[in-house]
């Protein structure tokens, strides 16, 4: 099965590509007056999303990781990714609102948000594929680890509850079972 994922990163790249060109187009058409004005709007953006993501991101990756259950570790990167989402989009209309109340003409104001739209429309495709691509994978190794240790059962199970059930001594079932079979009881 092919991945999503490089499908995913060219439409990201396309669709950034687009909005910047969308933005310009529309940044050509200003005066050096507005132009000035966007960027004294921009110059006062907020730096609280970069400082919730680092943290976010430094809690994900350095705290978490030993305490999370091994099944829910993809539900809580999933988690991180779509809260990722969030904040930047947060942050994405909180720079839209800056600009229209600084009074830039409208048709700026417009492209900048379509363009924020069609990326974020683009990440949330790219954040798709990699949940969908990981819990594939997750999904092929569970089921090939699952073959494996029923095929284990059926050579292992069978004479160890016989000699597990008729006589409880040690070196008798350490003599029985040997190998991986062995191995496969022991981690019961």
């Amino acid at each position: 099965m092919k991945s999503l994922i490089p499908f995913a990163v060219i439409v990201l790249l396309l669709a950034m590509a687009a909005g910047r060109w969308w933005v310009r187009r529309s940044l050509s058409l200003m005066t050096v007056e507005q132009k000035a004005r966007v960027m004294d709007a921009s110059s006062t953006g907020n730096i609280w999303p970069l400082a919730c993501l680092a943290v976010g991101f430094g809690i994900f990756s350095w705290v978490l990781p030993g305490r999370i259950p091994r099944p829910y570790v993809f539900g809580f990167l999933a988690a991180f990714l779509l809260t990722l989402l969030l904040v930047s989009a947060g942050a994405a209309a909180g720079k839209v609102i800056r600009l229209s109340r600084v009074g830039l003409p409208q048709p700026y104001v417009r492209s900048t948000a379509y363009a924020a739209i069609l990326f974020f429309v683009a990440l949330l495709l790219l954040i798709c594929a990699v949940i969908y691509d990981l819990s594939a994978y997750v999904s092929r190794r569970d089921h090939g680890a699952q073959s494996s240790n029923q095929a284990m059962q059926l050579t292992a199970s069978k004479p160890a509850i016989y000699a597990g059930g008729i006589c409880h001594r040690a070196r008798m079932l350490r003599r029985m079972h040997r190998g991986l079979a062995a191995a496969d009881l022991v981690s019961r």
